[in-house]
């Protein structure tokens, strides 16, 4: 009997994630021919240098984190500049996703939640919008979605193996969007609080996942190192990334009409070298944001709003209407379903992301597309919830 029941909700993920494939690849075909965004363009140009240079590409510099380019630079080297195979091999990712989704969710609540997170990132509007865009949520999201069924594994059998593989996709989630590094201490020091094991074992499996996510890091720091002569670990956008966050007239989120190039300029120059130019303007905006506190605060609660918002920034109409339907369901639900989880390890490994990604966007700046891998997180605790009212109700 439980061998049928296994090989049925097989089947049914299965089924899921072929819905899944078949939405998106059918979503880009039908979205083909859009206008492009400049953050699209600009990933774009990265992984054409990439593959028309080498990895020492001038072009593709040190600005933006590597993993994705360099994907789009593998893809194009195999089926020359067709973006559209991109997209094909996020809505593999997507498919993908929905199976960690289910692994995830299923030791939340059981089978059912597991497949009902499953397919809450299947259907997910947000989610499929995502996989015809040239940018690195798709990637980002399927490792962090890694990420999560491995904390949970280290949680439960605490052995190098596991603590290994959990850094190792840490450190690729860094390449992908330094973002996800702010999670780890986080992850980490709830994992040390609740492993029953011996001091000595919970301190090499802790090492072994620091080093399994350095040793990921440090090729790209390596050629950072020829390419620039400094030691950068892995992008130099930091410093943008302050200024649009709190130039003068910051309101939190990134601004359409507002050249911040030019006011990266001035606040830079003369200095030429980019890796010199971003560590002048992260001195200098950390030092702006300690000299006048009181709006440095008033810009994070805005930035916290921004993030947490069932709309997007800069949208409006039946957009707005779709993604409040969506993700405001998703979001009270998952964070009943946390409520639900807390004092649980995968309470935890929820929110030490949620805590980690919003922290990051207080000082940075902030979207709502910055909150989507905590979306992917939260549909377990959602489905629980779900499942939690409809057995109260029956």
């Amino acid at each position: 009997m439980n061998s049928l029941a296994e090989k049925s909700t097989r089947q049914k993920l299965l089924f899921i994630a072929l819905l899944a494939l078949l939405l998106r690849i059918g979503f880009s075909l039908v979205y083909q021919g859009h206008s492009a965004s400049a953050d699209e363009r600009h990933w774009d140009a990265l992984g054409v240098a990439f593959w028309q240079e080498g990895l020492l590409s001038e072009k593709a510099g040190t600005y933006r984190p590597p993993l994705y380019p360099l994907l789009m630079a593998v893809t194009y080297s195999i089926g020359d500049h067709q973006p559209m195979l991109i997209e094909i091999w996020q809505a593999l990712l997507w498919a993908a996703t929905c199976a960690l989704a289910y692994e995830f969710a299923r030791r939340c609540g059981g089978e059912q939640v597991g497949l009902l997170a499953a397919g809450g990132v299947a259907f997910y509007p947000f989610f499929i919008f995502l996989s015809s865009t040239l940018m690195t949520e798709s990637l980002l999201i399927f490792l962090s979605s890694c990420a999560l069924v491995l904390a949970m594994r280290l949680e439960e059998n605490p052995v190098p193996r596991n603590a290994a593989l959990l850094g190792a996709v840490l450190g690729l989630g860094g390449l992908c969007k330094p973002v996800l590094l702010a999670w780890v201490p986080l992850l980490l020091w709830g994992w040390w609080r609740r492993a029953e094991i011996p001091q000595k074992n919970k301190l090499a499996s802790a090492l072994i996942c620091l080093a399994a996510m350095m040793l990921v890091i440090a090729p790209w720091t390596g050629r950072n190192m020829i390419a620039t002569g400094y030691p950068v670990p892995i992008s130099t956008n930091l410093g943008i990334n302050l200024l649009i966050g709190h130039e003068a007239e910051a309101t939190g989120s990134y601004r359409d009409d507002v050249n911040y190039l030019e006011l990266y300029d001035q606040l830079v120059l003369p200095e030429q070298d980019p890796v010199l130019r971003d560590r002048i303007a992260t001195r200098t905006i950390l030092g702006q944001m300690a000299a006048d506190p009181l709006r440095t605060v008033e810009l994070g609660l805005r930035k916290v709003l921004l993030l947490w918002s069932p709309t997007v920034t800069g949208e409006s109409g039946w957009r707005n209407g779709l993604a409040l339907l969506s993700s405001g369901p998703l979001l009270l639900l998952g964070l009943a379903g946390m409520w639900q989880l807390r004092g649980s390890a995968t309470g935890w490994i929820v929110a030490s992301l949620i805590l980690s990604l919003t922290a990051v966007h207080i000082l940075i700046f902030s979207h709502t597309r910055f909150r989507l891998p905590i979306d992917a997180a939260l549909m377990g605790p959602a489905a629980l919830s779900l499942v939690e009212v409809w057995r109260r109700r029956t």
